[in-house]
């Protein structure tokens, strides 16, 4: 393996995955698909996604980091890249399973950006937000578009039974996903400690575990989406309990 670090940043949707990502691409000696990956079929079909003999084990564990390296390595990256990679949200334990295998199989160099966010009601929230709306995320730097306050759903109670299901996804996927502090080296990004503060200072641990020399982050545009929970959930302390009752059931 060469001394360039491959990257892979893994979190569930709302998490702050997106902005990690930003963060990282943005850098001048970095290198990455700017896209969403799904696990499946790249991490775990990889190259035999594209072929017509059926799955030949390997041909496709040899060419999975030559698959990984054609998506995330540009012509129009500047000089040579020191790290290269992408991001890819895990929904389900299955999904989060067959990344952790895939990775252990066949990526035991590459680097693993952990996003996490600890108000798991706060990122569900967001996430039926962001279904509802079909606004994910937005630029500082943009221009005004046709989505304005008067395509706004109004306040809205979320299902409880809906959120319960969630939260048994977000142990199990959480659960795969810790494993790869076994087998990799694994940065840990928090969202209410990294992320929402939007201090800039924040990206240095990040740029040091991936071998990137330290550099403000001026390229950084993304703004939050989501306003506070009261503003659109009508029944937020509701769901509070039920997160609170999980948490104590958990310890």
């Amino acid at each position: 393996m060469s001394a360039r670090v491959r990257y892979l940043i893994v979190g569930m949707a709302r998490s702050g995955t997106t902005a990690t990502h930003h963060v990282v691409y943005g850098h001048p000696s970095a290198s990455a698909l700017h896209d969403e990956v799904t696990v499946d079929p790249l991490f775990t079909q990889g190259i035999s996604t594209f072929t017509v003999g059926g799955k030949n084990h390997q041909d496709t564990a040899a060419k999975y980091e030559a698959l990984f390296d054609l998506l995330a390595l540009h012509e129009d990256s500047p000089g040579a890249p020191q790290a290269h990679g992408m991001k890819v949200v895990t929904q389900s334990r299955r999904d989060a399973a067959a990344l952790v295998d895939c990775l252990v199989a066949n990526f035991p160099e590459a680097r693993i950006v952990h996003v996490r966010r600890a108000d798991l009601l706060a990122q569900f929230a967001s996430l039926e937000r962001a279904s509802r709306t079909g606004v994910w995320h937005t630029r500082a730097d943009a221009p005004p578009t046709a989505h304005d306050s008067a395509s706004e759903p109004g306040p809205l109670p979320l299902d409880v039974a809906k959120f319960e299901r969630y939260l048994q996804t977000c142990e199990e996927v959480e659960r795969e996903l810790l494993r790869l502090r076994e087998t990799h080296r694994v940065h840990e990004v928090r969202y209410e400690q990294d992320i929402a503060p939007n201090d800039p200072t924040r990206a240095a641990a990040l740029f040091e575990f991936l071998g990137l020399p330290v550099v403000a982050p001026t390229w950084m545009t993304l703004t939050k989406t989501s306003p506070p929970l009261e503003t659109f959930v009508t029944n937020v302390a509701q769901l509070r309990a039920v997160l609170d009752a999980r948490r104590g059931r958990s310890r």
